[in-house]
């Protein structure tokens, strides 16, 4: 009765506890299968969490080192550590075929939980066949503050007959700029603007041109082995910004 309901095909949720409660009193270093109503429930107790910090890896080489974004602003490459707060996030991988695959990311209190599995053909290309697993979440081995979410290679078959085109912005632009002070502890911080690396490591002072139709932008400062710091900025005509970060070790 429940699989004609859901469908046949039930669908895994992986959700990761990050503090003790009732339920990660109990299973506490424990993985523990739980099927109801159709849908798989992965629950493992990892210990308190100040933040949410997520690692993106790949299982395989395609996706290794590849940008990712969540609802279109960059946030790092496969590889990173991410810090994401609490609600729901968007997430996408870019992928071979200058595809996006994609899925969703909710952080709710002590939970985590990956799905929603999609793929984004290019702008007005033939769609291929895409399959791509679930990711999996698993617990990070080395600091129990951070999570691991293990990204399968994608698969690619023959065409759809679909395709699909989004017109480009005819918007002019009035060039404006501001005066941006990027400053990271430790210093030496790649800098990313609105998905873009500069040509500069923090500490620095640099100029940055923006069109008049644009309200903010948002910075990363990104460096190796910590955990990388977003920033979104709202943007006044020649107004000096500060962008200080302390990058802490996931």
């Amino acid at each position: 009765m429940f699989s004609s309901f859901f469908g046949a095909e039930s669908e895994k949720l992986n959700f990761m506890c990050f503090k003790e409660d009732t339920v990660c009193g109990l299973l506490r270093l424990s993985r523990v299968w739980l099927t109801y109503f159709g849908i798989t429930i992965s629950l493992l107790c990892v210990g308190v969490a100040d933040a949410t910090v997520v690692r993106f890896v790949a299982d395989g080489t395609s996706l290794q080192g590849t940008p990712i974004t969540d609802k279109y602003k960059f946030v790092g490459f496969v590889g990173d550590f991410i810090e994401f707060s609490d609600g729901g996030h968007e997430i996408a991988v870019d992928a071979p075929h200058s595809y996006k695959v994609k899925f969703t990311l909710t952080v709710l209190g002590s939970m985590v939980s990956v799905g929603n599995v999609t793929s984004e053909a290019p702008n007005c290309e033939q769609a291929l066949q895409v399959i791509w697993p679930l990711p999996k979440v698993l617990p990070h081995q080395d600091n129990e503050k951070a999570v691991t979410i293990s990204l399968a290679e994608p698969k690619f078959g023959g065409p759809t007959g679909q395709t699909e085109c989004v017109s480009a912005s005819m918007a002019g632009c009035m060039q404006l700029k501001i005066i941006l002070d990027a400053k990271s502890e430790p210093i030496g911080a790649e800098i990313w603007i609105d998905g873009k690396k500069q040509p500069f490591q923090t500490n620095v002072t640099l100029s940055v041109p923006f069109c008049g139709f644009e309200k903010q932008k948002d910075v990363l400062l990104r460096r190796t082995d910590s955990v990388n710091c977003m920033r979104t900025i709202v943007l006044s005509p020649d107004a000096k910004i500060s962008v200080n970060c302390r990058l802490q070790k996931p």
